[in-house]
């Protein structure tokens, strides 16, 4: 399970030249009321990992259009950006370096066609979860899986 500590440390962390997400929550805010904040996200993030659960409003993206050049004259001269919600952006970073081991039931490895090699961790609830099957904590949890179905 995560840690005030962990969640505190990570809200600190974050970029405040960054766009506020769907949420319009800056990430100053967070950053300057990390300490305050951590307990409750805490509590979000542990409970969502428990359950295997997003909540749906760290899922929410907002599309903008940013300008490719100064001089734009057709659509081709703007690329798309997703701005999503701090929380999640934090949720995620530490999510990746504490999965728990014991919620993960099961592992699948993309197909060999796929551009990027990657994995998708089952949990107790059949939910997948993708991931990068070079990570350190991914590898440990793969070869801990391979482990327990030959004994």
């Amino acid at each position: 399970m995560l840690s005030a500590a962990d969640v505190s440390k990570t809200l600190r962390q974050v970029n405040i030249h960054k766009a506020a997400g769907p949420d319009g929550l800056p990430e100053c805010v967070l950053r300057a009321c990390a300490d305050q904040l951590a307990s409750v996200f805490t509590d979000i993030f542990n409970l969502s990992l428990y359950e295997s659960v997003i909540p749906t409003c760290f899922k929410q993206t907002t599309i903008v259009h940013v300008p490719k050049n100064t001089k734009v004259t057709c659509l081709n001269d703007y690329r798309p950006v997703a701005l999503t919600s701090v929380a999640m952006k934090c949720f995620e970073r530490l999510y990746q370096r504490r999965i728990p081991k014991q919620l993960i039931v099961a592992y699948e490895m993309t197909r060999s066609d796929c551009t990027h090699k990657g994995v998708m961790l089952i949990t107790k609830k059949n939910y997948p979860i993708c991931a990068n099957p070079d990570e350190p904590l991914i590898d440990r949890i793969m070869k801990a899986i391979d482990e327990s179905k030959f004994k």
